[in-house]
């Protein structure tokens, strides 16, 4: 009967797996075989060269997309996971150059796993603490006790994450399971998945960073005291995303679920009010172009001092020279 069946037509297939992968549109398909094509045809370099103004336009259409000030605040890169990583350990770095005696990393509860990862391997390195921001609660009848109970909504409580910086918030020490207060002054990053990639919950974004922006405020000296970095790789492409309205400094997506690009694909934002201060942690002479390249090395001299470059003004500095121009066009075709 199977046999038949694909005999006589061909099988439908319903994909719902779009918090994974969804499947590219026709339009973004085509665009990547037809590159691909023209790499055959003429070598990558080349191939890359003559769409340079469609590869460089990605970038305003990600910025118009989340309602970025403009595109020297997009990098591309190959993932979320890629983009966050970067993001977050220039942001690490520039907190522990700037604000050494703040220590602390805020998470969500419903982090994904690659964030807490690199948070606490952060934190194991370099003496931080990472605590997660508990989650609001509802009240649900159990109906085998026919009385209500408290269960978790998985959403960043915001009224508790208020208390945490004001002061007011008390943590277990895992050493001797005293209560310690958490001192404000020691938060460095507030880290949020917007929408977890195992769940529907949609953290409240906008009311975090609203929060976390009104503590920068309070502190006069012109400085950023805590950072704000948002992880959108389940919601862009599904909720519109406004990083202005979020008020986030940075702010990662991947391609390959709900804008339907291809894998591989992916960007980072970075706001323009921190961007000249964030180093990323491994650079290359993409992101940190090289001016005057001295003619000759003397024997004995340190080579650092010779040679000459430095970050790129944009957020491209977070990126790399070694690139899929097939699956950036994808992408691009896909976001517009």
């Amino acid at each position: 009967t199977k046999n038949r069946r694909r005999a006589d037509h061909a099988l439908s297939m319903y994909h719902f797996n779009h918090a994974g992968a969804s499947p590219s549109p026709a339009s973004v398909i085509e665009r990547v075989k037809q590159h691909l094509e023209w790499e055959q045809e003429m070598g990558g370099y080349a191939a890359a060269e003559a769409v340079t103004e469609e590869l460089n336009s990605i970038y305003q259409s990600i910025a118009t997309l989340i309602h970025a000030d403009g595109p020297n605040e997009i990098a591309l890169v190959e993932s979320a996971t890629v983009a966050w990583t970067r993001a977050f350990y220039a942001m690490a770095e520039k907190q522990l150059r700037d604000h050494p005696n703040r220590n602390v990393i805020l998470l969500s509860e419903a982090e994904y796993a690659a964030n807490v990862v690199a948070a606490c391997q952060w934190a194991r390195s370099h003496s931080w603490t990472v605590l997660a921001i508990p989650s609001s609660s509802t009240l649900t009848t159990n109906p085998d006790h026919h009385r209500q109970v408290a269960t978790s909504t998985g959403k960043v409580d915001v009224e508790i994450l208020q208390q945490m910086l004001d002061g007011n918030y008390l943590y277990t020490d895992p050493h001797d399971e005293s209560k310690i207060r958490l001192d404000p002054n020691r938060i460095a990053l507030v880290c949020i998945a917007h929408v977890p990639t195992n769940s529907g919950i949609v953290n409240p974004v906008e009311s975090i960073g609203l929060l976390v922006s009104e503590y920068n405020l309070r502190h006069k000296d012109g400085s950023v005291p805590i950072l704000y970095l948002v992880d959108a790789c389940q919601s862009v492409g599904q909720i519109d995303i406004d990083v202005g309205g979020i008020q986030c400094h940075a702010l990662v997506a991947t391609g390959r679920k709900y804008l339907r690009a291809p894998r591989g694909t992916g960007f980072l934002f970075v706001a323009s009010s921190i961007l000249e201060s964030l180093i990323p942690a491994h650079v290359d002479h993409f992101g940190f172009p090289v001016g005057n390249v001295p003619t000759s090395y003397q024997d004995g001299f340190a080579i650092q001092n010779l040679l000459d470059f430095a970050p790129r003004p944009d957020a491209r500095r977070f990126e790399f020279w070694e690139s899929s121009a097939a699956g950036r066009l994808g992408l691009g075709v896909a976001v517009k």
